[in-house]
């Protein structure tokens, strides 16, 4: 409870920059997440250290531009990626969260009764998009290669291995005469996580008055970054394929 207080009292010193430490509790393991708002620039920083299966990230989002980017220093990479606003509340949205943490004497997160999201992506050759000040700041700041990601198909199908070994794909393999082969993606275990306390708006408006409805959920949001490969259909494990981009 002293942590969010703390907290919530900095941010109204700092008038429209605000910055939160938000004990989260996963699986047995307690880490502090870093959340900072910027109400004029509609800016949203986040920083998540390592923890279970999940990387070290620095992330991004800019709501103006509708652009996100986050880093991975165990990776030496940095990734750009368009930023979904159903997912995410944007800063004012994010201190109207922490007010009511804070209102209702909440101290942290934890995964009960929690919406968990995947945004699953895949690294691209494609050149990076014009980016904002604030994530052409944040991307120097971090100095790693920086790759565009791209949202993959919602009925994409996934192989069932997740090998970091590139050295399995046999050159001279081809699907029967006459078969096509068809993209597959496969995941490896590597991406990065967002705990939220998210309190979207409604109005409802009647002959007397209108009332504003406020719903608190928590949400637990993953960047899962795939690696696509070209298999002949049937097959479900990624030695078997025919060729396999990782970039």
């Amino acid at each position: 409870m002293k942590i969010l207080i703390a907290c919530f009292l900095f941010s109204i010193a700092k008038a429209h920059i605000s910055t939160f430490h938000i004990p989260v509790l996963e699986n047995a393991n307690i880490f502090n997440q870093m959340i900072r708002t910027n109400l004029i620039d509609d800016v949203v920083e986040f920083h998540t250290p390592a923890h279970n299966e999940i990387l070290e990230t620095f992330k991004i989002q800019d709501f103006k531009q509708g652009l996100q980017a986050f880093c991975m220093p165990a990776k030496h990479e940095c990734f750009v990626s368009h930023l979904n606003k159903s997912h995410y509340p944007n800063a004012g949205h994010m201190m109207e969260g922490f007010a009511h943490v804070w209102n209702n004497g909440l101290n942290w997160m934890t995964s009960k009764n929690t919406q968990t999201i995947q945004q699953r992506w895949i690294k691209t050759h494609s050149a990076i998009p014009n980016t904002s000040t604030h994530i052409n700041k944040f991307l120097a700041l971090h100095g790693f290669p920086v790759y565009k990601l791209e949202k993959i198909p919602d009925d994409a199908v996934l192989l069932k291995d997740v090998s970091h070994r590139r050295d399995l794909i046999d050159a001279d393999k081809q699907c029967a005469p006459g078969i096509r082969p068809i993209r597959r993606y496969g995941y490896t275990k590597t991406g990065g996580c967002d705990w939220l306390y998210f309190c979207p708006t409604s109005t409802e408006t009647s002959r007397t008055q209108v009332k504003t409805n406020i719903g608190c959920e928590n949400k637990h949001i993953t960047d899962q970054i795939f690696y696509s490969c070209l298999c002949c259909p049937g097959v479900q494990l990624k030695h078997n394929c025919l060729f396999c981009d990782e970039i």
